[in-house]
């Protein structure tokens, strides 16, 4: 364990969102207050510029092809999925199993009725078509897309894609950079 941190001896602290103002913050007609909500791991609520914004959700108990075996959450998500607001766009970094869970995306899907966007790195719009969700669009590096006046842009990050053996680097991955009228935001994934 040379050079490595010692493992926490307690779980980090747990706020309460307060869910209320959330949902208050994204009512139509109402002007939104740039808000930033950690739920946990890589996933984020992110309020501005009119648009709920989630990044790489993930509610399941285990980064993993199967909720039996692989790495399970020391920490339930900060809020669960079905106390968030609307969700307008879901943003994709890659297709690790801790950044892009199934149960998640296609529950997200379901709960909105195919009205979610999902943005999604090159490659895995197909394997998002395959669960049944058809909303995807998918960017190249430095491509954009514009929602509702925002926009958002797939920028390069080191890294790398996989969901098994024989796939890696097959798909691609990045970061996002996201410029509305009144907050620009990044997102890096890992």
């Amino acid at each position: 364990r040379d050079g490595l941190p010692r493992p926490a001896r307690e779980p980090a602290a747990v706020v309460a969102p307060d869910l209320a103002r959330l949902h208050a913050n994204s009512k139509a007609g109402t002007s939104m207050t740039p808000s930033i909500t950690w739920i946990g791991h890589a996933t984020t609520l992110m309020q501005s510029s009119g648009l709920n914004v989630l990044t790489d959700p993930i509610f399941s108990e285990r980064a993993s092809p199967v909720q039996l075996f692989g790495p399970q959450r020391l920490q339930a998500p900060g809020a669960a999925l079905a106390d968030l607001p609307p969700i307008d766009v879901v943003v994709i970094s890659h297709n690790h199993y801790d950044h892009l869970d199934r149960n998640s995306v296609v529950a997200l899907n379901a709960r909105a009725e195919g009205r979610t966007l999902f943005l999604v790195p090159l490659g895995v719009k197909p394997w998002m078509a395959r669960l049944g969700i058809d909303n995807v669009v998918e960017l190249d590096w430095w491509e954009a897309h514009a929602v509702a006046g925002v926009e958002f842009h797939l920028t390069p990050v080191q890294h790398w894609s996989a969901r098994g053996v024989n796939d890696r680097s097959e798909t691609l991955w990045g970061g996002w950079s996201v410029f509305g009228r009144d907050f620009h935001w990044y997102f890096s994934g890992d």
